[in-house]
């Protein structure tokens, strides 16, 4: 997940793809590491450490599939900013 995150302006929609996919393989394969729960939805259900990897996964994902060429933040580099 990490080396699709990295190189993802270079594949751009479909390292996008291979990153959602990814990331919702972690989401659901991440039980022996998951760590502390930080959030708690229910008494046995809860957000933990290790699925944050997962969120951050996909939503890098999502913005990669939706602006591959990174053409929707354009905007930002003719303000200077």
């Amino acid at each position: 997940m990490v080396l699709v995150a990295g190189t993802i302006d270079r594949w751009r929609r479909p390292g996008g793809i291979a990153l959602g996919l990814l990331s919702i393989g972690w989401l659901l394969t991440n039980q022996h590491m998951e760590g502390p729960t930080l959030v708690f939805i229910t008494r046995a259900h809860g957000l933990t450490g290790g699925d944050l990897a997962g969120l951050a996964g996909l939503a890098i994902a999502i913005w990669r599939i939706v602006d591959p060429a990174g053409q929707r933040l354009s905007w930002l580099r003719r303000r200077g900013g």
